[in-house]
């Protein structure tokens, strides 16, 4: 898949007349899908064999990328299958990325991904962003760039919305 990250990101750069973009090239690997053949896997394993490479690309041509977000609701496990929390997954992706890049590079070329579900009315929101700020403090020691996607928000639950939005 290296080739067609190269390509991705040349076209978009050539389109946009930008190079400092930010990627995000996975999703919720986390979760079992076919993307993983039906299995779990570490977040080590997902740095070293999936992410490593296609950031390598991304960087090396001037973009920047964003730390996988895991699926915030969906059940972690590590390597021997035990489950761990999602900042846990968050954690050990980081240092697993720190062991090759360093903490400056991190710094500089990446952010960290998370998918918080804002608009939701209990309150998750701040619980789990600072519970992934607190992950990534534990990993790298510093304050990575977080960038918040996956927010769950609806035009008919978003407050400004229409009556004919809504009634849709």
């Amino acid at each position: 898949y290296g080739r067609h990250i190269e390509t991705t990101v040349q076209r978009i750069q050539e389109e946009t007349h930008k190079e400092d973009i930010l990627f995000q090239v996975f999703n919720e690997v986390n979760l079992r899908h076919e993307e993983t053949r039906d299995r779990y896997i570490s977040p080590e394993e997902h740095i070293r064999e999936h992410f490593r490479s296609a950031a390598d690309i991304i960087t090396q041509r001037g973009g920047r990328v964003a730390f996988t977000p895991p699926a915030p609701r969906g059940e972690c496990k590590d390597e021997n299958g035990r489950i761990i929390t999602v900042d846990i997954y968050l954690e050990r992706m980081l240092l697993e990325a720190k062991k090759h890049w360093g903490l400056g590079w991190m710094l500089e070329k990446t952010a960290v991904a998370i998918h918080p579900y804002v608009f939701e009315e209990n309150g998750l929101l701040v619980e789990e962003i600072k519970s992934y700020s607190q992950a990534a403090k534990r990993a790298l020691g510093a304050n990575p760039r977080i960038i918040v996607t996956e927010t769950n928000a609806l035009l008919t639950s978003m407050p400004h919305a229409s009556a004919q939005t809504r009634a849709k």
